[in-house]
């Protein structure tokens, strides 16, 4: 096939798909107690790679749910490992040094950071390695250990700068993952420099500002300010999705390979407001329900009169019913935020960045030859288990 001059990706996926999808899938994870969340997350993957396009020509996703589950296996049993391991060495330091257990619990929680960043390269790594557009499969090089290291170098100079350097961190480590990558024998090369990123950043300098306010507000005034923290939160959310949003169009506009160009016209507004709005949508329902859900049930309970409490106390099959209508309940708001979530945030985000990216010079195409599959059992595991991993 021959491929001249400039092609623009497509998003060809509709809401009616990706509702029918999500809600048979989320139905069978939660009647499965979890267990089929990893064909779950397969399916829908499966469902937008095959949804975007470049040229008319759609992307293809071939991993399976079988090496997705066993990497969720072999990362809960390292979870289990280190977080025993690490907790113990750390409660024993803290109550011996400090007196206390509460830096114990701080340093836990940092002691999780180079398991995430490995987990991050790894998760994405296998996600590459599955994917591939023209029958030319991508390439993603080893790498996680060294990610990890530059992301603990970087980030930690961003909290000790409190955010100042973070725009730094964030395209390094995007430049990393970049120059790891491959189509076929057509390595990718990212241009540019950490000044790049520094004026999509700007809304998250406001949002730390807003954050040593209220710590200092509550440290000169009154305690009770900490809780203003939780009004910062939209703002976090608001700047974390410009951030990203401006990051994509600027590096993917700064990316090369094999004599080709990529270009992204993506519009960060248009998809702050978009995942601002969805968002809070989401959340409202679910807050609805999630509220109207437990009134019900304790009113269930407090409605009772002393004689017919003791009578529900002495009736197992009632309290299994009881205990079974919450578990149904929980089901149902699960499944509605799975649901939701494809409908008003993913699904649009997909399709915004998708139609954003055109590609320069695509008579490199015709150049670009295949190369042998690297493999990796450990799929993206670790991320399943964190809940951090790249996303759909």
């Amino acid at each position: 096939m021959g491929a001249v001059g400039a092609l623009r990706t497509g998003f060809v996926g509709t809401r009616g798909e990706v509702l029918r999808l999500s809600l048979i899938t989320a139905c069978i994870t939660s009647a499965t107690l979890g267990l089929y969340r990893s064909w779950m997350k397969t399916r829908l993957r499966q469902w937008y790679w095959s949804s975007v396009n470049i040229g008319g020509q759609p992307f293809e996703y071939s991993g399976t749910a079988s090496e997705k589950f066993l990497g969720f296996l072999v990362a809960i049993s390292f979870l289990t490992f280190y977080l025993a391991v690490v907790n113990v060495l750390l409660m024993s330091g803290s109550i011996a040094l400090l007196y206390t257990a509460y830096g114990a619990y701080i340093l836990s929680v940092i002691g999780l950071l180079p398991v995430v960043l490995y987990a991050r390269y790894q998760g994405w790594r296998y996600i590459v390695n599955r994917t591939a557009w023209r029958g030319v499969r991508f390439q993603m090089a080893p790498g996680g250990f060294r990610f990890m290291l530059l992301g603990l170098r970087y980030l930690g100079a961003s909290i000790l700068t409190l955010g100042f350097l973070f725009p730094r961190a964030a395209f390094e480590l995007q430049k990393f993952e970049n120059e790891n990558i491959s189509y076929g024998d057509a390595p990718f090369r990212q241009g540019g420099d950490a000044s790049l990123l520094k004026p999509a950043w700007r809304y998250g300098q406001i949002a730390v500002a807003a954050n040593l306010a209220v710590v200092l507000a509550a440290l000169l005034i009154n305690r009770d300010a900490l809780y203003a923290l939780w009004l910062t939160v939209p703002a976090w959310l608001a700047a974390w999705a410009y951030f990203r949003a401006e990051r994509f169009r600027l590096m993917t506009s700064a990316l090369r390979a094999g004599g080709m160009a990529f270009r992204s016209d993506l519009d960060a507004v248009a998809v702050t407001k978009r995942f601002m709005i969805g968002s809070i949508i989401v959340f409202a329902i679910l807050a609805l329900l999630y509220t109207y859900g437990r009134s019900a049930f304790e009113g269930r309970l407090d409605a009772l009169s002393y004689t017919e409490l003791l009578a529900f106390n002495r009736d197992a099959a009632e309290q299994r019913l009881f205990i079974l209508s919450i578990f149904a309940y929980a089901c149902f708001l699960y499944v509605l935020w799975s649901v939701l979530s494809h409908l008003l945030i993913k699904l649009p985000m997909a399709r915004l960045f998708a139609e954003s990216v055109s590609i320069e010079g695509a008579e490199g195409l015709d150049r670009v030859r295949q190369v042998e599959m690297q493999t990796t059992l450990a799929a993206d595991g670790l991320l399943e288990v964190l809940d951090l991993g790249p996303g759909i």
